[in-house]
């Protein structure tokens, strides 16, 4: 088992969810970046994760999320755009990326 803290944006989606319970599973610290808390159902309780609330569109909260952390799956994104205006798709996709690259980089 190593030190290093890993975060997972999007660990409440698909994909995250297995990534998430997969990592919880090897004793590595997880911590999960989530905007929805009840959406985080199926992997809160997991040992070894940790729940951070709040939106990669907020620099604040990636910035608060990042602390600690020495590895990023960044899978956080929204593809159903006929559900979700194009500023906003943009905001998640674009902003929120850049938000977290700014954010890995300064720590």
């Amino acid at each position: 088992m190593s030190d290093s803290k890993i975060l997972v944006t999007g660990g409440t989606g698909f994909v995250g969810t297995y990534l998430v319970k997969r990592l919880a599973g090897t004793g590595q610290p997880v911590c999960a970046l989530v905007r929805d808390l009840a959406a985080a159902s199926d992997i809160k309780n997991l040992p070894n994760v940790e729940i951070a609330q709040g939106d990669i569109r907020d620099y604040a909260a990636v910035q608060l999320a990042m602390a600690g952390i020495d590895t990023v799956y960044h899978l956080a994104a929204e593809f159903r755009s006929e559900t979700i205006s194009d500023h906003d798709l943009n905001q998640i996709n674009v902003t929120g990326t850049e938000n977290m690259l700014k954010a890995a980089a300064e720590a």
